[in-house]
């Protein structure tokens, strides 16, 4: 089923797929060692995820997964469709999600499902750095464990005043005390004119 009206799922693309553990599946594993050298240990059906992960060019050769982290509770991985394919990008997760739910089945006689309906998709353009998603997905668990780690380096604001103006923050606030600051994530609609703006707060 298509996911966006602007876009064609069949044509060559590459795509960051994320995928979310439904509620009363089992993890799909934990974080183990010490920050920061974090990885996920993989339980039973972790390993059944990761074995369908690197087993998706089975569904169609023109498919091929570039990168994929396993977290305790969904999937990040980025698919490239290498040549137009003969169904769109959905039909193959749907295939995927399948095979994982049957595997998983004959081990543990869960009928439950796997993942939450539906999944997640962004189209990487031409203008979205590849570098960017790798490092996001190969740092995935590094982040959860450091969120554990320091609770209090990672907290929400929605009302944040700073110069006047009110902002929406997520991180360690202490760092705003350095008197050497500069807006260094933009919201990629912003003009070349706000970005200055931005700076000069």
């Amino acid at each position: 089923m298509p996911r966006s009206f602007h876009h064609d799922y069949t044509t060559r693309c590459i795509y960051h797929i994320t995928m979310v553990k439904a509620p009363a599946a089992p993890y799909f594993g934990r974080l183990a060692g010490r920050l920061p050298d974090i990885a996920v240990e993989r339980s039973a059906l972790g390993r059944i995820i990761e074995r369908n992960i690197r087993n998706i060019p089975a569904l169609n050769p023109k498919l091929r997964i570039l990168q994929y982290v396993i977290m305790p509770d969904h999937i990040h991985f980025l698919l490239f469709a290498t040549e137009k394919l003969e169904m769109p990008v959905g039909k193959y997760m749907g295939m995927f999600k399948v095979r994982i739910f049957q595997e998983f089945n004959m081990i543990s006689g869960s009928r439950e499902s796997v993942f939450t309906p539906d999944f997640d998709d962004r189209i990487l353009y031409r203008s979205r750095s590849l570098d960017t998603i790798f490092r996001y997905i190969r740092e995935n668990p590094y982040r959860l464990a450091a969120r554990r780690d320091r609770p209090d380096f990672f907290r929400r604001v929605n009302r944040l005043e700073i110069a006047g103006g009110e902002w929406q923050g997520y991180g360690n606030f202490q760092l705003l005390e350095n008197p050497f600051k500069e807006q260094v994530v933009a919201h990629r609609a912003d003009t070349p004119e706000r970005r200055g703006q931005n700076r000069a707060l």
